[in-house]
């Protein structure tokens, strides 16, 4: 019988004010209930939640962990800890110094920008009020409403955008108890300064979530304005503070395939934590588009390394469920990204090379 610990106990607030259960759940489904004009405890007691909280089948709108517990991995909803502690998260806002291929210009005003500017091969483009800067602190009734939620939960979980570049992070921690176990996720593209690592002191636990996918040129490829050398830079200096505990998550995608065994081997060596995902949205970019040859050539690579089993399980799905039919998308795409990149993706090898000038 399905039963989600995250339905249960956890609200997700979106960049948009929409509250509801789980920051991953489908964004065609709402609750109708907004942060600007609704309190927490009004969402708890809605029947859009009281009618997920008794859901003994899957959910609408929960179909990505169901995805990825059928092949045998984690899901959001099994690594949730089964108690009743209750757990907050805020998407603060959109503002962002990485133009992700995987991400979206509601979530990014470094994207918005880019589409602003250059409309993508499938047509979309940056629409008021998605192109400027969004911040939920910026609306007074907002902050009140969150205020209260911050105060009154066990956990904090915050993400952006980039969190670490939006002044609002650090009054939202101001409010937070002591005693809140607290996780920022980010990019890791922000030196976190002794002034700012001492005001994350006083929480009983604080875990800073970076987000990698990839390494060296296709990291900075897939991530745009990001550089590799400046992430590791940063990992040494978050992995040196002793109360702070470095996670690391990354999400599959058909660009970074071939980079898999990189990235597995980076993170065997400095001992970094990972959960592993696969992307479902967008379409385009799911790693089973991926030529079959690159996929088979980097399971084989993966099998002979150690910690490779939730990276292998990914693979070997992607491979009995490949579709090649989405090739021709996913190679317009390309294109169209290339010509926005500082370096260029090769099609012919699967791999990120420097642009020649």
């Amino acid at each position: 019988m399905f039963s989600c610990a995250r339905i249960t106990n956890d609200i997700a607030i979106n960049y948009l004010g929409e509250i509801d259960a789980c920051c991953i759940r489908s964004e065609s489904i709402s609750s109708g209930i907004n942060i600007h004009s609704n309190t927490v405890n009004e969402y708890r007691q809605s029947d859009y939640h009281k009618k997920l909280a008794e859901s003994t089948d899957w959910p609408k709108g929960c179909e990505l962990c169901k995805e990825e517990e059928e092949i045998g991995i984690s899901s959001m909803r099994i690594s949730r800890d089964k108690d009743d502690r209750k757990n907050l998260h805020i998407n603060i806002g959109n503002l962002c110094n990485s133009d992700c291929i995987m991400c979206k210009p509601v979530l990014s005003t470094k994207i918005a920008a880019r589409l602003h500017k250059h409309p993508d091969s499938s047509g979309a483009n940056a629409t008021d009020p998605y192109h400027g800067q969004r911040s939920l602190w910026q609306d007074q009734s907002s902050r009140k409403n969150l205020l209260e939620a911050i105060s009154n939960t066990d956990d904090l979980v915050i993400s952006g955008g980039e969190p670490m570049l939006d002044p609002s992070l650090w009054k939202i921690l101001a409010a937070a108890k002591s005693e809140t176990k607290v996780r920022i996720i980010t990019n890791g593209s922000c030196y976190l300064t002794d002034d700012k690592a001492d005001l994350l002191k006083r929480f009983s636990k604080i875990f800073i979530a970076t987000s990698i996918d990839a390494t060296g040129l296709t990291y900075e490829w897939v991530r745009q304005g990001l550089r590799w050398q400046q992430l590791l830079k940063n990992l040494v200096r978050l992995k040196s503070i002793p109360w702070i505990t470095i996670t690391s998550s990354v999400v599959v995608q058909a660009h970074t395939i071939s980079d898999l065994p990189n990235l597995l081997d980076f993170s065997n060596r400095i001992n970094l934590n990972i959960y592993y995902s696969f992307l479902a949205n967008p379409k385009t970019l799911r790693p089973n588009n991926a030529p079959l040859w690159v996929l088979e050539g980097t399971l084989s690579k993966l099998k002979e390394m150690d910690n490779s089993d939730d990276l292998s399980k990914i693979l070997t799905d992607c491979i009995a469920n490949h579709d090649p039919f989405c090739l021709d998308q996913l190679r317009d795409y390309t294109r169209y990204l290339n010509a926005h990149r500082s370096h260029e993706f090769d099609w012919s090898t699967w791999q990120v090379v420097k642009k020649l000038t």
